[in-house]
């Protein structure tokens, strides 16, 4: 998973990833997908008076394509990670199959952080997006379908102080 350099002070604080539950919509979204198909040959069947093996063989191909198509969003589940270290928060977006992006915010430009969690499902299983105010050219850092975004906020905050703190540090000791 590590497709970033850390530097040489620089250690890992926190990984973040998106809710367990939107992968359990993922799963019951192909399940669904594959279980319509047989219930329609199934009515179908009864009225053409069964139904061939050229229906069961492409039934059975088109479960595979979706295993595949299942196999692809749970990569791109599990690959999408933020990464926070003492001295950055790392964006790691996965694309496509192969491809991915990766973004970095270092602590010392945050300016502000919201959370925002909305509607009734989002609010029970503490699911948001955590918003950070940068004062870069890029305005605004998203943390997207966020477990917990109150601890995520928190943490962040945590690490933004404490590497505040230690550059005051090193100031005073130049003096």
């Amino acid at each position: 998973m590590n497709t970033f350099e850390l530097g040489q002070d620089e250690r890992i604080v926190a990984i973040f990833r998106k809710h367990p539950f939107y992968i359990w919509i993922s799963i019951a979204k192909y399940i669904l997908i594959a279980v319509l198909p047989a219930l329609a040959s199934a009515f179908v069947g009864d009225m053409l008076g069964g139904y061939s093996e050229y229906a069961f063989v492409l039934y059975l191909v088109f479960l595979i394509i979706l295993w595949i198509a299942f196999f692809i969003e749970y990569t791109d589940f599990m690959l999408d990670t933020w990464v926070l270290t003492n001295e950055r928060l790392i964006d790691v977006e996965q694309l496509a199959l192969f491809s991915r992006r990766i973004s970095t915010l270092s602590l010392d430009r945050i300016q502000d952080i919201t959370i925002q969690e909305l509607g009734f499902i989002d609010s029970m299983l503490g699911i948001g997006t955590v918003f950070i105010q940068t004062a870069g050219s890029e305005k605004e850092f998203k943390i997207l379908g966020m477990r917990n975004p109150s601890f995520v906020k928190d943490t962040i905050m945590e690490a933004y102080q404490v590497s505040k703190d230690r550059v005051f540090e090193k100031i005073a000791d130049l003096r």
